[in-house]
């Protein structure tokens, strides 16, 4: 339905996810980010399965995964504080492959 409709993302719930549904979605050429992965286990198991990234609540214990299996990590952001304001910065970082929603236009 997703690839019907021209979409180019699905995001399951990561309990719905298989490795058939998985390979389905990639012959549709599906980006395929499920959500919410809150376990290391599953973080573990879904990115040996290739998805492309996975949403969370906890994204310190993925970068924890990320990390253990040596891939790039996203960049860090710092927690506010009450005080500060938000600035954009006038640069972009380099896209990284995983863990990061790709440019769907």
């Amino acid at each position: 339905m997703v690839a019907a409709a021209g979409g180019k993302l699905w995001s399951p719930h990561f309990n719905d996810l298989s490795q058939a549904t998985l390979a389905r979605a990639r012959t549709l050429n599906l980006r395929v980010i499920p959500w919410t992965v809150n376990e290391v286990s599953d973080m573990a198991r879904l990115i040996d399965w290739g998805v492309d990234g996975l949403i969370t609540d906890y994204p310190d214990r993925l970068r924890a995964v990320m990390q253990q299996r040596g891939m790039v990590l996203p960049p860090t952001v710092a927690a506010p504080t009450a005080n500060a304001k938000l600035t954009l910065s006038a640069t972009t970082p380099e896209p990284v492959r995983f863990g990061v929603a790709p440019d769907l236009r």
